[in-house]
Formats: C-alpha cells, sequence, structure tokens
C-alpha cells in the first residue's frame, strides 16, 4: 500500500468537543420530546441533527482513510461500525426480548424473534411502518439506526467507487467536487420525493421512517464534510476565514435559531415539518457544523464546548439506546403515587436515563472501541487513521 504524502494530505478531524456538545442538544431534545414535555413539541428533530453529525463524521472518516493511504477498505469500515454500535444494539434487544418473553407472554414468539431480527439487521425502520403497533419493549426507536445503517451502505459504496476513479493525486478537488454532486443530488432528490408523497396525502409515518425519504439529513452532512474537505484544499484558505469571519457569525446564530424555531414549534400533526422540517434542520445542523469546525473561536463555541454538555453528547449513543426502555420503566405517574412532586419525578427520570446511559457507555462501549484498533488500515511506516469516536446515534 502506497502512503499519500502527508505534505498534501489536509490534517485530520480528531476529536471535536463543539461537534459532541452539538450532540449533546440533540439527544436533550429528543429526550424532552419522549418524556413527553410539551414546551418541546419539535424535539424529535434531534434525530436530525443526529443524521447530519452521521453523515459529517461517516464522510470525513471514509476520506481521512483515502486521503492519507490511498485505499478505502470496506471490509475494515464495516467492522470498526459493527464494533462501535453493536454490543449496546445486541444487549437493548437482550434485555427488550427477555423482559418479552417474562412479562408479556401473550406475544407470540414468531413476534418477538422478527422484531429482535429487525433491529439487529437494521431494518427496523420498515418493520415500524408495516406493522407501527406490533412493537414490544423498547426498541421502536431503533428506525433511526437502521436509516443511518443504510446510509452507510449507500454511501461508502459510492466514495469507494469515485475514490478509485479519480485515484490520481492531482484529481483530488475533481473527486471531492463529484461526490458534492452526487451528495446534493441524493439529499434534492429525497427532499423532493418526500414533498411528491406528502402532497399525494402520504401517511405521515411513511414519509417519517423511509430510508428513501430522509435521507436529505445525512447527505447534507456529507455536503458539510466535502466543504470542509475542499475549502482545506483551497491554497488560501486562512485569508478566506479572516474575511469570512463576521458572517460566519451571523450565519451561526441564523442556523441556531433555525433550530430552536423548529423544536420550539413543530410537531407530528403539522405537515408543514414533513414538507421542510427535516430539511431545515438537518441544513441547519451541517451549517452549525461547519462553522464549529472551521472556526474553533466562533461566537457559539464555547457554549458548544460546555463540559456537562460535551460529555451528554459523548455518551449520547448509548442514551438514545436506552432512553425509550428507561421511559417505560420510570413512569410519571408510579413516582406521584410515591410522593414525589411533578418536578422531582421529571427529575428522576433524566437521572434514571443518564445513569443508563453512562454504565452503556462506560461498561459496553468503551470495552469494545479498543478493539477498533486492531482494523485501522495500516501504512507502511506503522501509521495509523484517526478514530472517529461517537460519530453516529
Amino acid at each position: 500500500m502506497t502512503n499519500v504524502p502527508s505534505s498534501i494530505v489536509p490534517p485530520p478531524l480528531g476529536r471535536q468537543p463543539a461537534l459532541d456538545g452539538i450532540r449533546g442538544i440533540a439527544i436533550l431534545s429528543v429526550l424532552v420530546f419522549h418524556f413527553g414535555w410539551k414546551w418541546l413539541p419539535g424535539g424529535f428533530l434531534g434525530v436530525d441533527v443526529f443524521f447530519a453529525l452521521s453523515g459529517f463524521l461517516i464522510t470525513t472518516l471514509l476520506l481521512e482513510d483515502q486521503l492519507q493511504f490511498g485505499v478505502i477498505s470496506l471490509k475494515r469500515f464495516f467492522l470498526r461500525r459493527a464494533i462501535r454500535l453493536y454490543p449496546a444494539l445486541v444487549a437493548l434487544v437482550a434485555v427488550s426480548t427477555v423482559f418479552t418473553l417474562y412479562f408479556h407472554r401473550t406475544t407470540s414468539l414468531g413476534r418477538v424473534f422478527t422484531i429482535a431480527e429487525g433491529v439487529l439487521l437494521y431494518d427496523a425502520n420498515w418493520l415500524t411502518y408495516a406493522d407501527s403497533s406490533g412493537w414490544f419493549g423498547g426498541m421502536p426507536h431503533t428506525w433511526s439506526l437502521a436509516v443511518e445503517a443504510q446510509f452507510y451502505l449507500l454511501w461508502s459504496v459510492i466514495i469507494t467507487v469515485v475514490s478509485r476513479h479519480y485515484a490520481a493525486a492531482s484529481e483530488r478537488k475533481t473527486m471531492t467536487r463529484m461526490l458534492i454532486l452526487v451528495a446534493s443530488m441524493i439529499w434534492v432528490g429525497s427532499s423532493a420525493w418526500r414533498a411528491i408523497l406528502w402532497s399525494q396525502d402520504a401517511e405521515w409515518l411513511r414519509t417519517y421512517l423511509g430510508t428513501d425519504t430522509r435521507l436529505d439529513g445525512v447527505f447534507l452532512g456529507s455536503t458539510a464534510a466535502l466543504l470542509r474537505l475542499l475549502w482545506l484544499q483551497h491554497p488560501r484558505r486562512a485569508w478566506l476565514m479572516r474575511v469570512s469571519r463576521p458572517t460566519t457569525a451571523l450565519v451561526e446564530l441564523a442556523s441556531l435559531g433555525v433550530l430552536v424555531f423548529l423544536f420550539a414549534t413543530l410537531n407530528f400533526g403539522q405537515s408543514h415539518c414533513g414538507l421542510i422540517g427535516f430539511t431545515a434542520a438537518g441544513a441547519a445542523t451541517s451549517v452549525l457544523i461547519l462553522t464549529s469546525v472551521l472556526r474553533p473561536d466562533s461566537i457559539l463555541g464555547p457554549v458548544f464546548r460546555l463540559p456537562m454538555l460535551t460529555w451528554i453528547g459523548r455518551i449520547s449513543y448509548s442514551i438514545y439506546i436506552w432512553h425509550v426502555p428507561a421511559e417505560k420503566l420510570i413512569r410519571t405517574e408510579s413516582l406521584l403515587a410515591h410522593g414525589f412532586s411533578p418536578l422531582a419525578a421529571e427529575a428522576m427520570r433524566v437521572v434514571v436515563t443518564l445513569l443508563l446511559g453512562a454504565a452503556s457507555y462506560y461498561g459496553i462501549e468503551r470495552t469494545f472501541l479498543k478493539l477498533q484498533n486492531h482494523f485501522r488500515p495500516q501504512g507502511r511506516d506503522g501509521s495509523h487513521s484517526t478514530i472517529l469516536l461517537n460519530p453516529t446515534t
């Protein structure tokens, strides 16, 4: 394997605390929505924030390997994804399955194992659409993990094919522009297709859960990653950054304003959410990602890098995995019946969810993340590519 000369390879992204902070905001908005707090009816759009983050980080991860080592190994990529995501997911499936078999014995074994298989094979979004009333335990939220896994498969193959076609160092900018074109066509097409279905009065579950109707968020994030790469390849990028700083601050505040507006006003009953809300949330998040990464001194950077927020962001995958079982286990009504005040009851639900997420992260995720070192591409000099921890929901 031939290494690409380091002098013409953009520096790796590395750990970005601000992105953890954005991820923390996303998971908190999802918790607020699923806990039924009415003051944030659009909190479910936190999933679209996760989608954009995944698109950005997965695209960056794939292209860093390609630029540094001259090749993308799909086998290694999917092994690393499995090590990163599967252990906590398997634990969720095991707990939910045992719980159902013990406490809900009227549920047929066929349904139990069909749903477990669908979750583990990342087909939960289509299974939920086909039978939304048949889900047991605490796993219906795994539909979003299925959409992301299907995105991994599609996009990794596309990037691999395009990067092999433009393999020469002199063609790197052409490769990046081609991928920007492809990613843009996909997110525009997905958004337009969802609008068509909406105009035909399709079920909201169809537009909400379908892979084809939810690719705009992840590919908006991918487009942001490619624009960052193109910017890094620009010979006068330092000059561009100095000129654009005031504009960057305005764009960043406007993007945050869009997210706050969407979180605060939208709900499932408003059809315009399916029409433009998902795309708007993905676009606003992608802009925030770009400003945070390209300008560490941006106006919102200190907010996104708050220690508590970044910690919640780091364990957000485990929080997402376990928050629905926690919500089903710790009911507000039960806590009120045991003498908790309404505020204390809701605080208890949040604390239990965070504790479950932290236990899963430190006990399961971090243990298996150590195995990723065995699946990083290695150059002749023994160097390895950068590991991006927590790149997804």
